[in-house]
């Protein structure tokens, strides 16, 4: 039989659930923080942005009982959280940038793009985030240009992009190194081909990044599209190599 709880536990459990109500509630109202964080960034109000940002984050932590600056992609369900594991992602680069800004606070933005890559590596959702800092590096904004050119070489694949694919199939499948190597082997030998990787590179991100925050909508994509139509393009790519 179990030992009764003193007074002085019970006081202290109750108040252990306090706390976890408060969390859970917080949590239920994350993403209103997290949106109005990013609508104050898009109007370069950054300071109140950080703070909306770091509440996020806090919350988030306190959910999972661990402090923001130990956040895992572990702690999160691969499946069922792969929209909040972008969004999370999101905010990391944000604040890379926002911290981007002052020489003064560049551990803290190396900080962020760690957390960034963290939260980008090994989903569908990598070579989208690798294109992202791609482009803000080529803008000319950068200050701290070794620490986003590192980031964007740890995301980046020595195979090379082939996102559509690597989404559907993933990275190793047969149908993606097949999709690979006709883009290698034939597509790169015309210009045409050459034409046609480039418009594919420029949209093909954007349609991955619309799909991972609507997941639903992306699985549907993948199954009865993408999938079927890439393996048969697989198939025929065989016979003009």
């Amino acid at each position: 039989m179990a030992k009764p709880l003193s007074r002085k536990e019970q006081e202290a459990k109750k108040a252990e659930e306090r706390v976890r109500r408060v969390a859970l509630e917080r949590y239920k109202n994350r993403l209103g923080i997290l949106k109005a964080g990013m609508d104050l960034s898009a109007k370069e109000n950054y300071k109140d942005a950080v703070q909306n940002y770091k509440s996020y984050l806090t919350i988030l932590a306190n959910y999972f009982k661990t402090e923001e600056r130990l956040l895992n992609p572990k702690l999160f369900d691969q499946k069922k959280d792969l929209t909040e594991l972008l969004l999370v992602s999101q905010v990391y680069w944000d604040l890379a940038k926002i911290y981007d800004r002052n020489p003064n606070l560049f551990k803290d933005c190396e900080r962020y793009l760690n957390q960034f890559i963290k939260f980008s590596t090994g989903y569908k959702f990598q070579y989208v985030n690798s294109e992202i800092i791609r482009k803000y590096i080529k803008s000319g904004k950068v200050r701290n240009q070794e620490a986003f050119k590192l980031a964007h070489e740890k995301l980046r694949s020595s195979k090379g992009f082939c996102f559509i694919a690597t989404y559907s199939f993933g990275e190793n499948h047969p149908v993606t190194a097949e999709l690979r190597e006709f883009r290698d082997s034939f597509l790169k030998k015309y210009r045409w081909g050459r034409s046609f990787i480039e418009i594919y590179y420029k949209n093909s991100p954007r349609i991955i990044y619309y799909f991972c925050l609507n997941p639903r909508l992306g699985e549907k994509f993948t199954t009865l599209v993408a999938r079927p139509f890439l393996a048969l393009l697989s198939r025929l790519t065989r016979f003009l190599r």
